[in-house]
This record gives C-alpha cells, sequence and structure tokens, in this order.
C-alpha cells in the first residue's frame, strides 16, 4: 500500500488558514475603506446643517421677516456653527457665519464663482438688470463699477472739489441747526436728510438743487421705498410672486410709487438732463459721456441704474451711519467729550478739511465701532454661487444664495470681548493711535464688504461723514431733549429695512466757543 506523506496533510491545513486569515483581514480592510469612503462621500456631497423646512416657515413667520429675521439667524448661528444651510423649495441659502469663511469664500480661492448677485425682484424692476449692484461679475460688470468709482472720486460743480462742495454744505447745516436750536429741539434725522441729499444732488448734476424744487424730497422718498423693498420679507415674496405688484395691496401701492418716483426722475436725470448735456460738471456727465462712445458698452438703461445706485448707496447707509453716531454721543456725553478735544486741538477755529481726518483717529473708532455694533446692514447682500463646490466638506450646489450673517459677526463674543459694550478704544492702539488696517481688529471689521463687491463708494462716503461730524462737534454741544426720552440704541428697536436705522433723533443744541463755519 501506498504511503502518504507524513507532513502534507498539516503542510495544506497551515497555508490553508493562513490564507483564510489573510483573506479575512484584507476583506476586513477592503469593507472598511469601502464603509469610509462612502462615509466621506456621504458627508462631502451633503449640504452644511441646518433647520428643517418647517421649522424654517415657523420661525421666520414668527420673527414676521422684519428686521428681527437677523436676531432668528443667530438663533440658528449658534445651533449650527460657522456654515449652516437654509432650504426652501426651489433654493439653498448657506448662511456664512464668521470672517473667516466669508474672506475664504468671497476673496479666496472661490472668488471666480461666488460674487455673482441672485435674481431679485428690485434688481430686475427697478434697475432692469443693469448696474453693479444687482448684475452678475465679469468684465462688463467690472466696466461699469470702475466707471462709478473714478465718477464719484473726480472734480465736480466746474472744478470745485468734493471738499469745496463738503464745505460750502456745511455752512447751510451749521446755519439750519442754529436756526432750531433757537426756537427747540433740533431734529437731526432733517438736518441730515437734507445735508446727504444735497451733495448727492451736486455730486450727480454738479449744481445744488433749484429753489422751491421738490428734487430732493422725490430723491428721499424713493430711497425710502428702495430700503423697505430690499428687505427681506418683501424681496422673498416679490421675487417669487412678482404679479402681486400690481394688485392693490400693500405690495402693489408701494411699488405703485416707486415705479412714479423712477419715471420722474429719469425724466429729471436723464430725459431732460440729455437736452443740456454738458460733458464734465458731474457724475451723470461722466455717465452720459462714456455711454456716447462709439465702443463703449454702457447703455442708457447702466447709467440710469448707475444713478438709482448712486441715489440709494449714497443716502440710506449714509444717513444711518450719522444718526447712530449723533445717538450714540447722546446717549454717552463721555465720547462727546472725547471726540470735541481730539477736534479742539488739531482743527481749533478754522474750517475743517478733509486733510485732518487722519489727525483725528477717534473719528474712525467711533465710526467703526459704531457700524460694528449696530450693524446697519444686518445680513449684508446675498451672492450667488455660479457653480456647485464643496467647501470643507460640505456641498454647495450651484445657484446658491451666500449670506453674510454680519449682525452676528458683529456680535460673537469668541471675536469680540463683551460684544454689546460699546467702546471705540478697539480699534485704538494704547497711543491712541487708530490700530492698523493689518491689525486683528481691523481684519475682523467687514462691514464694507470683502473682495470684489466691497463697497465702492466708501471713501466718498467717509468723507462726507468726517465733515459733518469734525463740523458740527467743534460748532455745537449735543444734549438729550428734555421733554421727550432718547430713541433706544439697541439696533433691535430700530426702523426695519434692508439698512437699519432709528426712526428719529431730537436734541438740545448749544453753541461752543470755538468755531470756524458758520
Amino acid at each position: 500500500m501506498k504511503q502518504h506523506d507524513s507532513t502534507s496533510g498539516p503542510v495544506s491545513k497551515s497555508t490553508m488558514e493562513l490564507v483564510s486569515s489573510l483573506s479575512l483581514a484584507f476583506g476586513v480592510l477592503g469593507c472598511s475603506a469601502l464603509v469610509a469612503k462612502w462615509a466621506l462621500f456621504r458627508k462631502r456631497s451633503s449640504l452644511p446643517p441646518g433647520p428643517s423646512l418647517l421649522t424654517v416657515l415657523r420661525d421666520l413667520f414668527k420673527a414676521g421677516f422684519s428686521n428681527s429675521a437677523h436676531a432668528q439667524f443667530e438663533q440658528w448661528t449658534r445651533r449650527y456653527g460657522e456654515v449652516f444651510s437654509v432650504s426652501l423649495p426651489g433654493q439653498t441659502v448657506v448662511v456664512l457665519n464668521s470672517v473667516r469663511v466669508i474672506r475664504d469664500l468671497f476673496s479666496g480661492t472661490y472668488k471666480h464663482i461666488t460674487n455673482d448677485r441672485p435674481p431679485s425682484f428690485v434688481g430686475k424692476y427697478m434697475f432692469r438688470g443693469c448696474g453693479i449692484t444687482f448684475s452678475s461679475s465679469g468684465k462688463y460688470w467690472r466696466k461699469l463699477r470702475q466707471l462709478f468709482h473714478s465718477s464719484i472720486n473726480m472734480h465736480v460743480d466746474g472744478g470745485k472739489t468734493i471738499e469745496q462742495t463738503l464745505r460750502s454744505e456745511m455752512v447751510t447745516t451749521v446755519r439750519d441747526i442754529k436756526c432750531e436750536a433757537e426756537t427747540g429741539n433740533v431734529q437731526l434725522q432733517e438736518i441730515i436728510s437734507k445735508y446727504l441729499m444735497n451733495v448727492l444732488h451736486i455730486l450727480l448734476t454738479g449744481e445744488s438743487p433749484a429753489p422751491g424744487s421738490n428734487n430732493i424730497a422725490m430723491m428721499r422718498e424713493l430711497d425710502d421705498h428702495l430700503n423697505r423693498s430690499l428687505s427681506i420679507d418683501q424681496e422673498a415674496v416679490l421675487v417669487n410672486l412678482p404679479f402681486l405688484r400690481h394688485l392693490p395691496n400693500s405690495y402693489g401701492r408701494r411699488w405703485k410709487r416707486t415705479e412714479a418716483l423712477r419715471a420722474q426722475l429719469t425724466k429729471l436725470f436723464f430725459t431732460d438732463y440729455k437736452v443740456n448735456f454738458r460733458s464734465g460738471n458731474g457724475v451723470i456727465d461722466k455717465f452720459l459721456e462714456e455711454a456716447s462712445k462709439e465702443d463703449s458698452p454702457v447703455t442708457k438703461d447702466d447709467v440710469l441704474a448707475l444713478i438709482f445706485e448712486l441715489v440709494a448707496a449714497g443716502y440710506v447707509t449714509s444717513k444711518s451711519t450719522l444718526l447712530g453716531m449723533m445717538l450714540t454721543v447722546l446717549h454717552r456725553p463721555d465720547i462727546q467729550q472725547r471726540l470735541q478735544k481730539e477736534i479742539d486741538e488739531v482743527i481749533g477755529d478754522r474750517v475743517p478739511c478733509l486733510n485732518d481726518h487722519d489727525n483725528i483717529p477717534y473719528f474712525d473708532a467711533l465710526l467703526f465701532e459704531m457700524m460694528r455694533y449696530t450693524s446697519q446692514l444686518p445680513l449684508g447682500l446675498p451672492h450667488m454661487v455660479r457653480e456647485e463646490i464643496d467647501y470643507e466638506g460640505w456641498r454647495i450646489p450651484k445657484e446658491s444664495l451666500l449670506l453674510p450673517n454680519l449682525y452676528y459677526m458683529n456680535h460673537d463674543p469668541s471675536v469680540w470681548e463683551d460684544p454689546w459694550l460699546f467702546r471705540p478704544e478697539r480699534f485704538l492702539e494704547e497711543d491712541g493711535s487708530l490700530v492698523s488696517p493689518l491689525s486683528e481688529a481691523r481684519q475682523r471689521f467687514v462691514q464694507f464688504g470683502v473682495g470684489k463687491r466691497s463697497c465702492p463708494g466708501q471713501n466718498f462716503a467717509r468723507s462726507r461723514i468726517f465733515m459733518f461730524i469734525a463740523t458740527v462737534f467743534q460748532q455745537f454741544e449735543f444734549l438729550p431733549p428734555d421733554d421727550e426720552p432718547l430713541p433706544s440704541f439697541n439696533p433691535a428697536d430700530w426702523e426695519p429695512g434692508l439698512i437699519l436705522m432709528p426712526e428719529y433723533v431730537h436734541c438740545k443744541v448749544r453753541c461752543r466757543k470755538t468755531g470756524g463755519t458758520g
């Protein structure tokens, strides 16, 4: 009988066991890799976390889509973190809640696909899809922005500089304050509105408004309508149900009046203005001059849009800023005293000039802190994603809205110490100088925007605000009224709209010993 190899059985069995063990190990590793890959894919293909649709509809309805909507967004931020999404039927909104994320998306790697604008009711029907605020970025958009930026920094009024225009208007403003102070409380909202609109009119046309004209009244009313129409509640409804503008309801009545004002100002600043076209005197002349070139892409609708953008952006934000600053000093007399001390030391009795700005650092510190604290533009202007992106493991679909939550960022306790304490010294060095633009405090301050969509008129706005503040605090002391309480300094109590602002600011005024304007 044939003998079997005594080692063949055991060797074969050990080999099989080894092979089985290795196979099992590799199988486990393979399955683990697949599971990990699936989990990673699932996470990377998911939207950022956020509230359910039912929660969104319930809570935003409760908030009334008014100026308390940003407070609801703040609550969601505390729950979901730096980035969260709100999924609405047919639309994804991704809310950005930190400066780091905003800088990443708007001025970093993704800047070429994150700086478009979403469809807007006001953009479509008021601005006809033109201009720089509501149109998508690109070569054509850059041309318009360049034209807008260069035009508002040009000389106006037959060779007068912007500084001369501001000085001239402040003479009138000081006279108006003195006249009102003699008869009782001064209504600062009216004083400020008149100053800002007169400067805008001169900037647009090169001339002061004619005596008895209603140009300023129309510009103010249009701006008030646009501020309300651009608020979240109005846009959310009308962008989806535009036919409501034709019905006899609050939407229809507001829009009917807005269209009437648009037609009147079109006639005033375009149709009639072209008859007396005299290149070089005002911003409108620069716009028309560019549009008249054979090879220029600028059209009539672009000129109109740029005019209306200047009227809108050049008024309501500066009005809110000045009202906020004046309300601040009425609540905080110590701030008024420090500001006046610097003005007296730098300017004394002579007429203020724009070069004084750099030597009064407390002005900018006060301005920045006021804008941070009040967050006049609480939710920023939305951006739209041109194509789908993957950001830190989260999927942001094509045509999603990116909404900067400025209100939360300006009051984030992990970023700002005691965020609800009003303290201009946040923006000052120990020696009293203004902190550098590269400092941590300035890098966290993004109220003027980030990247290519940052405010193109911020330097002009700061010039107007500085000339007003320097002149009135050189001339006057502002005190709370005797017969009525001051409005709240809490922005949650301010008027709803795209821009938050106090409805009114009344005060007593006393003349100071120093002062060179008037």
